[in-house]
């Protein structure tokens, strides 16, 4: 019998063990507890971890979320000003395009739309051009933050969505962060100290989450932005999301759901996500590295999840079946995981570990 050697033994268990977002790893709660993750328009199905998965992430580190990073200053995020070179001197975007004749900070938004394109494709292009999309964020703390794509920040000239998942370190120093505008109608700045993002919104729906993960174009966040407001008679001057607090009747539901859903996985140690469906239908999935990565975020997932049940949800009448063929798709070989996800979601990575898969 051929030997292993120490080497060898230890290559393979690594395989093994990181090969974890599987069928022998992963699973859906039993149909019979399903009721307790179902209200109104919304259902979600826990993805519980065996030890294997739990013992192989144990590690992973810890994180400080955005919004708690933003809520005790512990990062700080600004517009990024662009360096002309051609006239030797600092531009912002908002200075090639058009500005409202009062000077409020409205504008109208079909011409914001065609010069903001114009202005992408201009100063995308040039290396020593700015980029529209793109801001400034510095981790001025010694903890350890994680931003989410689909997470919404408040300030600057508009208000942002952020594009991907991202790791920032501690005492990181300036660091592109990538963003969609969700506020197409203004491009000033408003208060004092207002070229930074202080104000923490949420996680966007998942259509827009959609949008930007698998679409990654602003005009397809601008078109489903418009969606989820107008459904929910949440409009404003500047068609910002963020809009939807305006809305009473959103409001009060959105209530409802996180009166119900806020505290579920509290004392559930061994879930790491959940499949989110309405009707017939699923929404989109949502698995992290640990437990505890995936109940830090879960109360801003809800308003993702919950925004859309509110708004283009029904009740709920999904089979368990078909969940269950939904999640087999993604975790029946992991070998093939990447490219099922690539078309219809999306993997973040560190250091080769999975903490974070999103799939609609």
């Amino acid at each position: 019998m051929k030997k292993i050697s120490l080497f060898q033994l230890i290559f393979l268990l690594s395989i093994v063990t990181f090969a974890q977002y599987n069928l022998d790893n992963l699973s859906l709660v039993s149909e019979s507890n399903i009721k307790n993750y179902t209200f109104k328009n919304l259902r979600l199905y826990p993805i519980l971890a065996n030890d294997v998965f739990l013992d192989a992430h144990k590690s992973i580190g810890n994180y400080t979320i955005l919004k708690d990073a933003l809520e005790q200053k512990k990062i700080i995020i600004t517009e990024q000003v662009i360096e002309d070179t051609t006239r030797n001197e600092n531009i912002d975007p908002g200075n090639n395009l058009q500005q409202p004749d009062d000077e409020s900070d409205t504008i109208d938004p079909d011409a914001y739309i065609q010069q903001n394109i114009i202005f992408q494709q201009v100063y995308q292009s040039g290396s020593s051009g700015g980029r529209v999309n793109t801001l400034f964020i510095e981790n001025v703390s010694s903890d350890t933050v994680y931003i989410m794509a689909g997470e919404v920040v408040k300030g600057g000239k508009q208000d942002r969505v952020i594009a991907k998942d991202m790791i920032i370190p501690p005492q990181s120093g300036k660091i592109d962060l990538s963003v969609f505008c969700v506020e197409k109608g203004r491009w000033s700045y408003r208060g004092e100290n207002s070229q930074s993002f202080k104000g923490y919104y949420n996680v966007s729906s998942m259509q827009i989450r959609k949008a930007i993960d698998t679409k990654k174009e602003q005009g397809k966040v601008w078109e489903a932005v418009e969606v989820v407001t107008s459904k929910n008679s949440a409009q404003s001057n500047t068609s910002t999301y963020t809009a939807l607090d305006s809305s009473k009747s959103y409001k009060n539901e959105i209530e409802k759901y996180r009166n119900f859903f806020e505290n579920k996985f509290t004392d559930e140690s061994k879930a790491i996500g959940v499949v989110v469906t309405t009707a017939d239908r699923i929404i989109g999935c949502d698995m992290f590295a640990t437990p505890d990565l995936f109940k830090n975020q879960f109360s801003n997932l809800l308003h993702s999840y919950a925004t859309d049940a509110i708004t283009e949800g029904e009740a709920v009448s999904i089979k368990h079946k078909k969940v269950e063929d939904y999640l087999n798709k993604i975790l029946s070989d992991e070998s093939s995981q990447d490219v099922v996800i690539e078309e219809n979601g999306v993997i973040f990575k560190r250091q080769g570990k999975k903490l974070h898969i999103t799939s609609y």
